[in-house]
């Protein structure tokens, strides 16, 4: 409990809080997928994507050139930038 003493006539004195700072017990662990776009060789993706479908032979029909912008683009993400797992760990309160 932190209750406000009102020296003065202020609407924070009717504020009243119950916290629970217990520390966390165990490690807790999460995963995530990332991608290192740092790593990335833009040479190497922009030639790629020269010589793809989408580049070289288009389609006429929007739904086929869209479906193949998406497929392409996500083949040459995952050759390119794979992803990769990463494991996070909580941190620990510090206690002040």
């Amino acid at each position: 409990m932190l209750p406000i003493d009102p020296p003065l006539l202020s609407d924070h004195s009717f504020v009243v809080a119950n916290l629970d700072c217990a520390p966390l017990t165990g490690q807790s662990m999460s995963v995530c997928q990332i991608r290192n776009w740092r790593e990335v060789d833009v040479d190497a993706l922009a030639a790629d994507l020269q010589c793809s479908d989408l580049v070289t032979s288009p389609s006429d029909d929007l739904e086929s050139t869209i479906d193949s912008y998406n497929t392409t683009l996500r083949a040459l993400i995952d050759k390119h930038v794979p992803l990769q797992i990463k494991r996070l760990q909580a941190r620990r309160p510090r206690v002040s």
